[in-house]
C-alpha cells in the first residue's frame, strides 16, 4: 500500500497519454434550449432510489432571466419535471445545493442568485430556499424573519454544511459581482441553522473573518475577505470531527487570494497555510474558480485539487497532496511532477474527482470557461498503485459539442452520478448551451455505492459530513486497498455530486470492511465481507450511552467490555481516549493470531464507540484490542449463532 509520509516521497506524474480509453458515449442533450445553463446539483429529491438533476441557467442574450430545469430520473431516464415548482422563476441563477435543513426526511434545495454580467442595473433578486413538501412538489419561502430566504447580495456558489455539529446543516455563500470589463469583491455570507426552521446571519464574531466585509486586526488588504465570484468546497481536511472550508476567491485582474480555514470546534474558523496557497513562485497566478476534494492516492487523506481561470495567460491549476493531522496542518503543491494537470492552461471551471473506470481510485474531470477552440475540457485518468500517475485521454468531454454544432466549450459546473443504476459514474455538464448527460460505457471492473441516512438528533438526514471507508483486496491497487469518500453538498465549481457514494472496485468481488465515520455522534459502524455490485443502505443507529456525552475529556484511556455480549449479529465495542488520537482495534483467536482489524483511524477524545458486525466468523470466544499510541488493553467477545 502507497502511503503519503513525505513530499519527496511522492511519485505521481500527470502524462498526456492516449492510450487510455474514454469511458464516455457521445452526449445525450437534456433541453433543447441554447441559453446558458450555470450549475448542476444532483439527488434524489422523491425518495424512489434514482438521483434526479437540478440545473440552473443564466440569462438570454438581451438580458431575459431563464427559469431552471428540473429532471427526474424515471428508472434510469432523465426526463424534465415542470410541475414540483422548482422551474418557475424568471430569475439568473448560480450554484444550487440539496439538502434536508429540516431534517423530515425530504431533501431542500436552496439556489443562489445573481444580477447579469451584461445588465449590471438590474436589481439583484433574492436566493431562494425551496422547502421539500414530501409529494412531489416544492413551496419557495419567503418568511421575512428568515434571512436565508431573503439574501441578496449578488451570490454564486451555495453549500450545505455541519459547521456545529449540532445535527442541523448550515449554509454558506461565496459572493460577488461579475460584469464585462471588471469583477467587484463581495463579502461571503454564513447562515447558522437554529432549529431547523429559522436560520441567523453570522457576524465576524460568531464564525471569524470568513464573512467579513472589512478585515481583521491590521491586515495586508483592507478588502482581502471578499471574493470576486467563485466556489469552495466543505471537507473535514484534518480528521477532526469538524467541517473546514476551503474558499476560492474568483477572477481578478490582478490575481487573487484561495484560502482555507479550519473550524475551531463549532466556535468559527481559522485561517490557516497561506503561505502555501498564495505561493506565487514561477510566476503562478491565482484565480481559482472552484475546487474538490478527493483522496488521490488512496491513504484515507482528502487532496484538494483546485481549476484556475486566468486568461492572460492562461491559469494553471492546482493538485494540493494532504498531509494534515489533527494537530498538523500540512498540504503539498504538487508543482514539479504535475505535469500536464498543472501545465494545461484551459481557463478551467467545473471539476469532479470520481472513479470513472471503477478501477479502485479517484479520476479528474475539468470543464474549460473558454470560448477557443484551444480551451478544451479534459478528463485525467488515474493509473493507480504505485505511481498514481494522471493522463489525459482524448475524451468525447473535450469540446462539450452536443452534436448539433451550436455550442462548444464554455463550460461550467459539472457533476457525477449512476443516473441509469449499472454501476458506472456519469456526468452532467452545464456550459453556455445546451445542458448535456454523458453515459458511461461501462467496464467489467466492479463497485459498490453506500446511501447514508443520518438520525435526527444526531447527523443530519442527508449525512453531509459523513464518512465511508472502504476496504478491499484489489489487484488493480496492488493489494488491499484502502479508499474513503464523503457525503457533500457542493463540490467543484456551481455543482452537488450524487450523495450516494461510489467506490469502483477493480476485479475484487468482496468488501474485506466497510466504515461508517457519523460527524454529530462520532459513532463508527463496520461491516466486513460484503458482496461487490450493490447498492447498501446504512442507516445512523441510535448511538449508546457511553457515547452521549463526549464532550468531557476524560485523563485515562480504556476499552470497555463490549455490549452485547454474547452477541450475534452485531456487538458494540466502548473506548475512552484523553486526547484526539489514532486508534487500532483487532480480532484474534484463542491461539493469539490475529484474524482482521476491526477499525483503524482518528477518534476524538472522549467517549467513542465502534459498531461491529461480521460476517465470516464461527461460533466462539475471540479477543479484541485496543492500541492508541503506547496504549494497549484486550478484552473477550463471545460470538453465538
Amino acid at each position: 500500500m502507497f502511503l503519503k509520509k513525505m513530499p519527496f516521497l511522492i511519485f505521481i506524474i500527470f502524462s498526456f497519454l492516449h492510450a487510455q480509453s474514454d469511458p464516455f458515449e457521445n452526449p445525450i442533450i437534456l433541453y433543447d434550449e441554447t441559453d446558458e445553463s450555470i450549475g448542476v446539483a444532483i439527488a434524489d429529491y422523491n425518495n424512489d432510489g434514482w438521483d434526479d438533476v437540478f440545473i440552473t441557467r443564466g440569462s438570454s442574450v438581451d438580458g431575459t432571466p431563464r427559469t431552471d430545469l428540473l429532471f427526474k430520473n424515471n428508472t434510469g431516464t432523465l426526463v424534465f419535471e415542470g410541475t414540483a415548482g422548482l422551474t418557475t422563476m424568471n430569475q439568473l441563477s448560480v450554484g444550487a445545493s440539496w439538502g434536508d435543513y429540516n431534517n423530515d426526511g425530504y431533501l431542500d434545495l436552496y439556489v443562489a442568485t445573481a444580477k447579469p454580467g451584461a445588465f449590471p442595473t438590474i436589481p439583484i433578486p433574492n436566493n431562494m430556499l425551496y422547502m421539500n413538501n414530501g409529494d412531489g412538489t416544492f413551496t419557495l419561502i419567503t418568511t421575512p424573519t428568515n434571512p436565508l430566504a431573503l439574501d441578496s447580495i449578488d451570490s454564486r456558489a451555495v453549500g450545505w454544511g455541519d459547521r456545529n455539529n449540532d445535527g442541523l446543516i448550515d449554509m454558506f455563500i461565496n459572493n460577488g459581482t461579475v460584469n464585462f470589463g471588471w469583477n467587484q469583491q463581495q463579502p461571503n455570507s454564513m447562515y447558522t441553522n437554529i432549529d431547523g426552521i429559522n436560520f441567523h446571519r453570522d457576524s465576524v464574531s460568531e464564525v471569524g473573518y470568513i464573512v467579513s466585509d472589512s478585515s481583521k486586526p491590521n491586515p495586508p488588504d483592507p478588502f482581502s475577505y471578499k471574493t470576486f465570484a467563485a466556489s469552495f468546497g466543505w471537507c473535514d481536511y484534518n480528521n477532526d470531527g469538524y467541517a473546514d472550508i476551503f474558499n476560492c476567491e474568483g477572477f481578478h485582474s490582478g490575481g487573487a487570494r484561495n484560502r482555507l480555514w479550519k473550524n475551531d470546534h463549532g466556535n468559527g474558523f481559522i485561517e490557516t497555510l497561506n503561505h502555501v496557497f498564495w505561493d506565487t513562485t514561477g510566476g503562478i497566478r491565482y484565480a481559482s474558480g472552484g475546487c474538490s476534494w478527493g483522496d488521490v492516492n488512496n491513504d484515507l487523506k482528502f487532496d484538494l485539487f483546485v481549476t484556475n481561470q486566468i486568461d492572460s495567460p492562461a491559469g494553471n491549476n492546482f493538485l494540493y497532496l494532504n498531509y494534515s493531522t489533527t494537530t498538523v496542518d500540512s498540504f503539498y503543491f504538487l508543482r514539479e511532477n504535475a505535469g500536464d494537470l498543472f501545465n494545461d492552461w484551459f481557463y478551467s471551471q467545473g471539476s469532479v474527482m470520481a472513479d470513472f473506470d471503477n478501477d479502485g481510485d479517484i479520476d479528474i474531470y475539468t470543464t474549460s470557461r473558454g470560448s477557443d477552440p484551444e480551451d478544451l475540457s479534459r478528463l485525467y485518468l488515474n493509473s493507480g498503485y504505485p505511481d498514481y500517475q494522471f493522463s489525459a485521454v482524448s475524451s468525447v468531454v473535450e469540446q462539450l459539442d452536443p452534436g448539433d454544432g451550436t455550442e462548444r466549450g464554455n463550460g461550467r459546473g459539472a457533476a457525477a452520478a449512476d443516473i441509469n443504476g449499472d454501476g458506472s459514474l456519469d456526468l452532467v455538464v452545464a456550459h453556455i448551451g445546451k445542458p448535456l448527460l454523458y453515459l458511461n460505457k461501462g467496464s467489467s471492473y466492479n463497485f459498490v455505492k453506500i446511501k447514508l441516512q443520518g438520525r435526527s438528533g444526531y447527523t443530519n438526514q442527508m449525512a453531509i459530513g459523513a464518512r465511508v471507508k472502504v476496504i478491499a483486496n484489489i489487484p488493480e491497487q496492488g493489494g488491499k486497498t484502502r479508499q474513503i469518500r464523503q457525503v457533500a453538498a457542493i463540490t467543484g465549481a456551481l455543482a452537488q455530486d450524487s450523495p450516494t457514494l461510489h467506490f469502483g472496485l477493480g476485479s475484487a468481488f468482496n468488501i474485506d470492511t466497510l466504515i461508517v465515520e457519523w460527524p454529530v455522534s462520532g459513532q463508527v459502524d463496520v461491516y466486513t465481507d460484503l458482496p461487490a455490485n450493490d447498492t447498501y443502505n446504512l442507516m445512523e443507529t441510535e448511538p449508546s450511552a457511553l457515547n452521549e456525552n463526549n464532550k468531557l475529556e476524560p485523563e485515562n484511556y480504556s476499552l470497555g467490555q463490549n455490549y452485547p455480549n454474547p452477541f450475534n449479529p452485531e456487538t458494540n465495542i466502548p473506548f475512552v481516549l484523553p486526547r484526539a488520537e489514532h486508534v487500532t482495534i483487532e480480532l484474534f483467536d484463542l491461539k493469539g493470531e490475529k484474524i482482521s482489524t476491526i477499525y483503524s483511524g482518528q477518534r476524538l477524545a472522549g467517549k467513542n464507540v465502534v459498531r461491529f458486525r461480521p460476517k465470516g466468523l464461527s461460533s466462539g470466544v475471540y479477543f479484541y484490542t485496543l492500541k492508541a499510541g503506547t496504549f494497549k488493553q484486550t478484552r473477550k467477545l463471545m460470538i453465538l449463532k
